[in-house]
């Protein structure tokens, strides 16, 4: 669904004030899952207001929201929500209004980096994952909200596993005899993991263009549609993938800053690994079938073929 920057403007003329004057209205380019609108008023400053369009229904709306507002409630440097509008709306979708933080894009803002500025922006990035890590779930939920409750983490990786195969099994991706070595070698690290891992706050889809940079700095994460209460090291997979992966001078002071206000487990990399093929699992039906992208999926094909590759496995523990 399309919208006129008219009718956007009086969506949050509505919720803000008849009297505010609208000095600018345009659509955003970035984002996935939502239609993200800059909308300038005289009176109060700048305004984001996104659309919910990849997940429209009340569930996920409902679990984004609360997501953010757990970040606001431990004082996370998150945008403020000034009003959550489910639809039906003048909008005919669920939308939400935040104050505009200002910032660049971390994708077009890191390529443009010294190595120095590069440095520090990991370390306090990596420190900011980590502070976001120290908000605790009741338990592991495969979502923000607390009501899609597992009874543990090898029960919610088991499902997720069983889930994925079946999935996997439809989209006929990857051939039957490698797709029976990846679900072997996930069972036995599954069935390895340690029984105090607890259930915390995990965005889950860490990457620059969920970033802000202001003047050189790192500003805060954003976008928090996917986040659920996993174990938190799983936010490291797409850190490796498309952090990491491309800028590998990034890493040790991402883990530096991270570490600095978060334990890092003995046992970090063998878990890593195992949350890797289960994400690598995820993403092969999704771009195969769900939202087709053949430039994608042969990135996460590529993936999956080092991670079953005997020396990923040895280098990774």
């Amino acid at each position: 669904m399309s919208h006129e920057p008219g009718t956007v403007a009086e969506a949050l003329r509505r919720r803000i004030g008849p009297q505010i004057t609208i000095a600018e209205a345009r659509r955003l380019s970035v984002g996935f899952g939502h239609a993200a609108w800059y909308l300038r008023t005289v009176e109060q400053g700048a305004f984001l207001l996104k659309i919910a369009t990849r997940q429209p229904t009340d569930y996920y709306f409902a679990n984004e929201i609360h997501a953010q507002q757990r970040m606001l409630q431990h004082g996370q440097p998150v945008p403020e929500i000034v009003a959550v509008c489910h639809a039906p709306n003048e909008l005919g979708q669920h939308f939400y209004i935040q104050r505009w933080i200002p910032g660049e894009d971390g994708t077009t803002a890191v390529a443009a980096m010294s190595a120095r500025q590069r440095s520090a922006f990991a370390c306090d990035f990596g420190r900011a994952v980590a502070l976001m890590h120290r908000i605790e779930g009741a338990a592991f939920s495969e979502d923000a909200l607390g009501e899609n409750v597992l009874p543990s983490w090898r029960d919610l990786c088991a499902t997720r596993l069983s889930d994925l195969i079946r999935s996997n099994v439809q989209a006929a991706v990857l051939p039957p005899d490698r797709l029976a070595i990846v679900e072997e070698r996930c069972a036995r690290m599954i069935a390895e993991l340690a029984s105090d891992i607890a259930p915390v706050f995990t965005h889950r889809d860490l990457y620059l263009p969920n970033t802000l940079v202001h003047e050189g700095r790192f500003k805060t994460v954003i976008d928090f549609e996917s986040v659920r209460f996993y174990d938190g090291l799983w936010d490291f997979v797409k850190l490796y993938a498309w952090v990491f992966r491309h800028y590998p001078e990034m890493e040790a002071p991402f883990l530096a800053g991270y570490r600095s206000a978060q334990p890092w487990p003995a046992d970090a990399a063998r878990r890593i690994l195992l949350y890797q093929g289960l994400e690598y699992l995820a993403a092969l039906p999704y771009f195969a079938r769900q939202y087709p992208s053949p430039d994608r999926l042969r990135e996460f094909q590529g993936l999956m073929a080092q991670w079953l590759s005997e020396r990923a496995v040895s280098s990774m523990g």
